[in-house]
């Protein structure tokens, strides 16, 4: 979705702005993300949508990485800022449906990430809907395969419980090969489609493929903390826990660098190396490590706390034997 920012003039005569902006997203340089939009907001016409639609993108990617909702009703605001801009943008119709589309399925993945499934569907379908419209007309890049193929995928699930009454077809297997084509004839989000890849091999029990591919993307952005994220938890997937003892090492020292003001992600950092030293027989460092993450746990409002809480009294439970 985010190839939506070529289409714009200035998109076309400076490609290599779009790249560069993004590469900066990737590893988490916030603070020249921002610059970089003001400035082409500066460049295109009021009524352009290109820099709403890159603001709601940059937001929602930090509101991921600090694990915290201090930020959920800016990046709201700067969807429906975004629709609102795209609705009027009247010189160049396809172009003003595309950033609609790609608002509203971020949107999407925002309400499916909060567990509000439904409205995430629902949302979903009405993204894919301008997406296939544009389609039709020409209006098309291959790296918008990935919000289809998140769609899709994420439809199958659902197909799980209520069978082919909602959504008919094979789901599951047209969303990932979707997804594999953004990744592989993609040209500016193919690293967000390999970390989706990434997420569904290893649930789909392909974690040899997941490891290739999260190595790859780490070697490709070695100062990104997200991507440090994903090879972490794709070794601790597949069983290297070695492997995974060292990124998450890797990512103790970037945290507490980087992110003092992010509790959940000191929580969970110190969570995942209790789990790595506990399967690694270090059990004395374990519980240090899960004796800090508690206190910053607690400091957290991230909406899936929930689920670091139960890992940790589970793993309480198994040192405590």
């Amino acid at each position: 979705m985010l190839s939506l920012i070529l289409f714009s003039l200035f998109i076309k005569e400076n490609p290599s702005y779009v790249d560069s902006t993004l590469n900066l997203l990737w590893v988490e340089k916030y603070k020249e993300v921002r610059q970089r939009i003001s400035f082409l907001k500066s460049k295109l016409d009021d009524n352009d949508p290109l820099p709403y639609l890159l603001r709601t993108v940059y937001l929602f990617h930090f509101i991921q990485d600090y694990s915290t909702l201090d930020s959920e009703k800016v990046f709201l605001e700067a969807i429906e800022k975004t629709i609102k801009v795209a609705e009027k943008h009247k010189e160049d119709k396809l172009w003003g449906k595309f950033c609609k589309a790609g608002a509203i399925a971020y949107k999407s993945m925002w309400l499916g990430d909060k567990e509000s499934y439904f409205s995430a569907i629902k949302e979903g379908l009405n993204a894919v809907n301008l997406f296939t419209e544009c389609i039709k007309k020409k209006f098309f890049l291959k790296d918008s395969y990935l919000a289809l193929g998140i769609y899709n995928y994420g439809t199958s699930v659902i197909q799980k419980y209520t069978g082919r009454l909602i959504f008919r077809g094979e789901r599951k297997e047209k969303g990932i090969e979707q997804i594999e084509m953004a990744y592989k004839e993609g040209k500016f989000i193919w690293p967000l489609a390999v970390d989706a890849l990434i997420y569904i091999y290893s649930k789909e029990r392909r974690r040899k493929e997941a490891v290739k591919l999260a190595e790859k993307l780490y070697e490709k952005f070695p100062d990104s903390r997200s991507f440090l994220w994903t090879i972490a938890q794709a070794y601790a997937s597949r069983g290297y826990w070695e492997k995974a003892e060292w990124a998450f090492k890797e990512l103790y020292y970037n945290i507490e660098k980087n992110q003092k003001d992010s509790p959940y992600s000191r929580a969970a950092v110190r969570y995942w190396l209790a789990k790595a030293s506990y399967v690694l027989n270090k059990k004395d460092i374990a519980r240090k490590y899960l004796t800090e993450c508690i206190p910053y746990l607690k400091k957290s409002n991230w909406h899936k706390k929930k689920y670091l809480e139960k890992n940790v009294e589970n793993l309480r439970k198994l040192l405590s034997r």
